[in-house]
């Protein structure tokens, strides 16, 4: 089974691009990754490349930002390229299934309410999961 499910909170706003006719978003999401060692908390960051693809990718770059915590299931990838010099090159990154958008949008810090900035937040749950089948 090829299944990952995390959360975190994104490092920059959401970039996409088009690929034949579908929109595909890619963001990198920081995870917590703190353990104990030698009685000793290490925390740590790990930064998880993240693409989505159609429908879920047009949500995600319309209502995710920079800092905005979410929730992601999807499946590992790894892309393999050959550089120039024909060096063998790989990266893992998750494809998302679904993104769950967590917490709200421009929180004000003076009273903790949220306030809505730009657009307003998705209806019916912040949860999208693709509609069609996707291209690969």
């Amino acid at each position: 089974m090829n299944q990952t499910i995390f959360d975190g909170h994104l490092g920059a706003d959401p970039e996409t691009r088009q690929v034949n006719d579908t929109i595909v978003c890619n963001m990198s999401v920081a995870v917590d990754d703190s353990y104990t060692r030698d009685g000793e908390r290490v925390e740590r960051t790990v930064w998880v490349p993240v693409e989505a693809w159609g429908r879920l990718a047009e949500n995600c770059a319309q209502y995710l930002e920079k800092g905005r915590e979410v929730l992601v299931r999807g499946e590992l990838k790894k892309d393999q390229w050959q550089t120039d010099a024909g060096e063998n090159r790989s990266k893992m990154k998750v494809r998302a299934a679904a993104v769950e958008f967590k917490g709200t949008r421009g929180i004000s810090s003076s009273n903790g309410q949220a306030s809505q900035q730009g657009a307003p937040e998705p209806q019916g749950g912040d949860k999208f999961e693709p509609d069609d089948e996707l291209p690969f």
